[in-house]
């Protein structure tokens, strides 16, 4: 037989969700370099921006800013 119950879903922190399925997607460090993770996330979607430090910049702070030779690079 079916009954009539319904259930919510009290999630811990950093899920999200009907069933808190939905997890912060900082959760698995995506930023490099010591980039700072901000996580955003609703019932339908989530996503991260990273804030780099120091010479690193890209999406995930993987790419530097600095000249690996240490000098000028003439080719």
């Amino acid at each position: 037989s079916t009954s009539n119950t319904s259930y919510s879903c009290i999630c811990q922190s950093n899920y999200v969700g009907d069933q808190c399925e939905r997890a912060n997607p900082c959760l698995s460090s995506p930023c490099l370099n010591q980039g700072i993770c901000q996580g955003y996330w609703n019932t339908t979607s989530a996503w991260f921006i990273c804030l780099c430090v120091g010479p690193f910049t890209g999406i995930k702070c993987e790419t530097s800013l600095l000249n690996p030779c240490g000098g000028l690079c003439m080719n």
